[in-house]
């Protein structure tokens, strides 16, 4: 009875389709991210004292595309979702299929929502 339970309100897993464009699509906000961060970065002036010179160009390069990734995983309102949301429909339909959503009785909402009659 209890796993029955826990089994109705759960998700069922995506497709490999599926998480293979969500991936896809964050990986791709991540690459967008990584370039505006270089090109915010190119606005510092570097007229300082010490220039960090070829090592602080690598590290500051490597870090931008670590900070830029972990972003794109972590929106929820960003380009990749935008762009996720665009190329599903695409996918064939059981892969693009929308997950499954409690019934509209089982929310809070719906059972105290008066009726139109």
């Amino acid at each position: 009875m209890i796993g029955s339970v826990a089994a109705a309100g759960t998700r069922p897993a995506p497709s490999s389709d599926d998480a293979r464009l969500r991936r896809a699509c964050a990986d791709m906000e991540g690459v967008f991210l990584a370039q505006l961060f270089a090109q915010l970065r190119q606005t510092v002036p570097h007229d300082g004292i010490v220039d960090g010179g070829t090592g602080e160009e690598i590290f500051s390069s490597m870090m931008d595309e670590n900070v830029a990734a972990a972003a794109a995983r972590q929106q929820t309102r960003g380009l990749g979702v935008a762009l996720y949301h665009q190329l599903r429909k695409a996918l064939p339909a059981e892969a693009a299929a929308p997950r499954a959503e409690p019934p509209a009785a089982a929310t809070p909402q719906a059972a105290s929502a008066p009726e139109a009659s």
